[in-house]
C-alpha cells in the first residue's frame, strides 16, 4: 500500500508531499491545482510513462517523484544529466523506455489500480466477456486459458510435423533403395584400402633398401680412401726423413757459410799486410807470416775441402730440393687433408 508521494518540480508542483491513510483517499481541490498531476507522477513512476520532458516543471531544476509504501522507498530521477531509478538505495541506469523488474516487484500495481476521472465505471460499462477476462486475470485463469491454447497449437503443429516427417522418411527410404549397390562398393573400397596400405609398406621397404644402398657406397668409398691413405703411408715416412735431412743440410751450409766468411776476411788481412810491406824492415814479418801461413796451409787445404764439399752439398741440396717439391707436390695432391680414422688435420700437422 502507498503511505506517502513526494513531487519536486513536478508540472505545477514544487515540493508537494501528501500522506496517505489506510482505505480510500480522496483528493479534491480546484480545476488546474494539481491534482491530475498526482496520478501522472504514480503512473510515471509505475509505467515510465509519459517519456519526455514536458511533465518537468517550467522553472526547471531536478524533478523528483519519491513514493514509500509499506516495505519500500522508490524514486524516479529525471535532470539534464540524470535519468534514473532509485529502489531504497539501489540505483538503475540505462533502462530505456522500460521499468526495472525490481520496480516492478516492488510496486506490484499496473492499469487495473488506476481509474481516472473522465474513465467509465469500473466493470459497469463492459461486456459480460471483458468481464469475465478480467475475473480470470485476476484468478489467473487466463494463464491456463493461454497455456491450453499454446498445448493445442503446440500438438496441432507437431502433428503437422510429424505427418511432413513420415512423408518425408517414406520419401528417403526410396531413395536409400536406389544406392543398394553401394555395398559392393563399400567390400571393393575396404580391399583397395587394404592393397593401399600394403603398397605403402612395400614402398617404406624400398626406401629403406635405397637408404642401406647408399649407406653401402659411402662406407665403400671410405674405405677406398683409408687403403690409400695407408699405401701412401711409406712415401710419407719417406718424404718426412728428407725434410729432416734437408734440415741438417741446412745447419751444416749455415756453418760452412759462416767458415768460409772467416777465411775470406782472413785473407783480406793478409791482401792488406802484403801492401803494407814497403821495406826490408818488414821482411822478418813477411817470413813470420809467411811460416805462418805453411803452418796453417794445413787448415787453408781442409778449408779448399771444405769448399768443395760445400760445393758438391749445394748440387746435390738443389737435386735433392727439385725431388722434394715434386714428392711434396705429389703429396699435397695426393694425400687428404683430415684423416678418415681419426678426424685430423695430416696437412696441418705436417707444417707444425
Amino acid at each position: 500500500m502507498i503511505k506517502s508521494i513526494q513531487l519536486k518540480n513536478f508540472q505545477s508542483h514544487k515540493n508537494s508531499i501528501l500522506e496517505f491513510d489506510k482505505g480510500v483517499n480522496i483528493i479534491i481541490g480546484k480545476t488546474d491545482s494539481g491534482k491530475s498531476a498526482i496520478i501522472r507522477a504514480i503512473k510515471l513512476i509505475t509505467f515510465n510513462k509519459p517519456s519526455g520532458d514536458d511533465y518537468r516543471s517550467d522553472w526547471g531544476g531536478v524533478t523528483k517523484v519519491h513514493l514509500t509504501t509499506d516495505e519500500n522507498k522508490i524514486s524516479r530521477i529525471k535532470s539534464n544529466k540524470d535519468n534514473l531509478y532509485v529502489l531504497d538505495k539501489l540505483e538503475f541506469k540505462a533502462f530505456g523506455q522500460n521499468v526495472p523488474n525490481e520496480i516492478k516487484n516492488a510496486l506490484n500495481m499496473d492499469e487495473l489500480n488506476f481509474q481516472l476521472q473522465l474513465d467509465s465505471p469500473f466493470l459497469l460499462s463492459q461486456s459480460s466477456g471483458q468481464i469475465s477476462v478480467f475475473f480470470n486475470k485476476i484468478a489467473k485463469l487466463d494463464k491456463i486459458d493461454i497455456s491450453l491454447f499454446n498445448i493445442q497449437k503446440e500438438i496441432r503443429d507437431t502433428t503437422n510435423l510429424l505427418k511432413y516427417t513420415d512423408e518425408e522418411i517414406n520419401e528417403k527410404e526410396s531413395k536409400i533403395k536406389e544406392f543398394d549397390y553401394l555395398l559392393e562398393f563399400e567390400e571393393k573400397i575396404i580391399e583397395i584400402e587394404l592393397l593401399g596400405k600394403r603398397f605403402v609398406q612395400i614402398t617404406d621397404s624400398c626406401n629403406k633398401l635405397i637408404d642401406w644402398e647408399n649407406d653401402y657406397v659411402e662406407l665403400t668409398e671410405k674405405i677406398e680412401i683409408i687403403i690409400n691413405s695407408i699405401s701412401q703411408e711409406n712415401e710419407i715416412n719417406n718424404i718426412l726423413l728428407l725434410i729432416e735431412e734437408k734440415n741438417k743440410k741446412e745447419l751444416k751450409y749455415t756453418s760452412l757459410k759462416q767458415l768460409a766468411l772467416e777465411i775470406f776476411y782472413i785473407a783480406q788481412k793478409i791482401n792488406h799486410k802484403k801492401k803494407e810491406i814497403s821495406s826490408e824492415v818488414l821482411v822478418n814479418s813477411i817470413l813470420d807470416l809467411q811460416s805462418n801461413y805453411k803452418k796453417h796451409l794445413t787448415t787453408i787445404n781442409k778449408i779448399q775441402k771444405l769448399y768443395k764439399d760445400i760445393a758438391d752439398i749445394k748440387i746435390s741440396r738443389e737435386n735433392k730440393e727439385k725431388v722434394l717439391k715434386k714428392l711434396e707436390q705429389e703429396f699435397h695432391d695426393n694425400f687428404p687433408e683430415i684423416c678418415p680414422l681419426c678426424g685430423t688435420n695430416l696437412k696441418k700437422t705436417i707444417k707444425n
